[in-house]
């Protein structure tokens, strides 16, 4: 899934490659930590995400991880799967921006939190998306 969506991003084979490498790393480690499902797959995005910014693969292993903690702490405080998917993704896109964990920690709950209202308020998924991920954004402004 990485190496075609940086593929679809324009990016060489070889980029393609490094960007699904970078996921099923992603993938592996956050299963090595007990992570569900749900915040695995917020973690593949993020370390794909981070290759096909141009981040190294160390970078993306660390957007991977913090998406993945983001979305099980989401996921943990009994948020439902698309308020989890915002906080990953918060947190991923924070490291790929050169946040910190904690920043980045600070960004999934903020962003998780926002969307979870969001939909707990009646609007649709692209409203709550858009919530989650103002709501990210915000804790840098």
């Amino acid at each position: 899934e990485a190496a075609g969506g940086a593929i679809i991003a324009g990016k060489s084979p070889e980029e393609a490659a490094v960007a699904g490498e970078a996921a099923g790393k992603a993938a592996q480690k956050a299963l090595d930590d007990g992570l569900s499902p749900d915040a695995v797959d917020a973690a593949v995005e993020s370390a794909g995400d981070a290759i096909i910014a141009g981040k190294t693969p160390e970078e993306a292993a660390a957007a991977g991880e913090a998406a993945g903690k983001a979305a099980q702490k989401a996921l943990d405080a009994g948020l439902s799967t698309e308020a989890a998917d915002a906080a990953g993704k918060a947190a991923g896109d924070a490291i790929i921006a050169g946040r910190t964990p904690e920043e980045a920690a600070a960004a999934g709950d903020a962003a998780g939190k926002a969307a979870q209202k969001a939909r707990d308020d009646g609007l649709s998924p692209d409203a709550a998306d858009a919530a989650g991920e103002a709501a990210g954004e915000a804790i840098f402004a």
